[in-house]
């Protein structure tokens, strides 16, 4: 957002006072108030009124601050102006030209929202791509009944764009401007130097009455990505290392155990006991190293008697 402002002549009359009073709060991210704009011209003004415009707006700026309501404000500005005519301060009525705009934009939004409320016969128009909008019909007249200013008795509202500007005039300059039909070229306007061109240029006509000239120029906004992430990051800890020690174990030696060596044996059978021999003597039998003593008729029917019992066992277990 631009704010321009062009005094005009602004010593000229001593009885005359110009003020332009700008707050600007959205520049530091606070969209909750964002701009305040105040302007205000004050004829006939007495000696006691030479700082009437500066009071007026500093209680207007005071009550929008810690509110941000816009009609609180005014409201504060009327109850001010209804104290001074309570205490007999009345040349004011008829001499005050005032206007109060807010801006502001909704967060993470571009649109500006505007609101606006004048007193007297300030100017205030809205310029979009050339073309001008008068506020003054929706605006009305200040009126002050019963002894009570209702200064600021109306609002407007509205949105703006990038683009967008907001005009605000002095009376008796904007009829200068309306003369030499060089008010509309205001509408188009983006840049200083582009104002100071055609002030040049009208010099020796605008030097004739003093006046004020607020332009406010709304600036495309670019919104911030805000990146989108977890709701929240665990803290990220990091495991120590540990070292676990080598610990050598001791070797073991397993003896080898030597089983004695048997002597080799051979068994006879005599008269049913087991008896050891070292060297019997035997025949051989079925070319082998074994070898069966000369048995008695009655030895060979009990081994053949063992043999017929052991084969019927073994013929018994093949069986069932």
């Amino acid at each position: 957002m631009k704010i321009f402002e062009f005094y005009f002549n602004p010593q000229g009359r001593k009885d005359q006072y110009v003020k332009a009073f700008s707050f600007d709060w959205e520049r530091k991210k606070d969209h909750t108030l964002g701009t305040l704009v105040v302007v205000g011209e004050l004829n006939n003004a007495l000696p006691q009124n030479a700082r009437l415009l500066d009071k007026l707006a500093r209680t207007i700026y005071e009550s929008y601050v810690p509110s941000g309501d816009f009609k609180l404000a005014l409201k504060t500005a009327n109850d001010f102006l209804s104290q001074e005519i309570k205490m007999g301060n009345v040349d004011w009525l008829g001499n005050l030209h005032m206007s109060v705009v807010t801006l502001k934009r909704r967060k993470d939004s571009t649109t500006q929202m505007f609101s606006g409320a004048r007193t007297g016969a300030l100017q205030l128009f809205l310029s979009r791509k050339g073309a001008l909008a008068d506020f003054k019909e929706h605006l009305g007249e200040a009126r002050a009944r019963q002894g009570v200013a209702k200064v600021f008795s109306n609002i407007v509202t509205g949105k703006l764009v990038p683009e967008d500007k907001l005009l605000l005039c002095t009376p008796e300059l904007f009829e200068e401007f309306s003369r030499q039909n060089t008010f509309q070229d205001l509408a188009y306007f983006m840049e200083e130097k582009q104002f100071q061109g055609l002030f040049k240029s009208k010099e020796k006509e605008l030097s004739k009455n003093p006046g004020l000239l607020v332009s406010v120029l709304i600036e495309e906004i670019t919104l911030k990505k805000v990146r989108q992430g977890p709701l929240f990051t665990l803290p990220k800890f990091k495991i120590p290392e540990l070292k676990i020690p080598s610990v050598a174990l001791p070797s073991f030696a397993v003896p080898v155990l030597k089983m004695p060596k048997i002597p080799k044996v051979q068994f006879w059978l005599r008269s049913n006991l087991l008896q050891r021999v070292t060297k019997p003597k035997v025949r051989p039998l079925l070319s082998r190293g074994l070898a069966f003593p000369k048995l008695s008729e009655q030895g060979k029917r009990r081994i053949t008697f063992i043999l017929l019992f052991l084969g019927l066992l073994l013929l018994g277990s093949l069986l069932f």
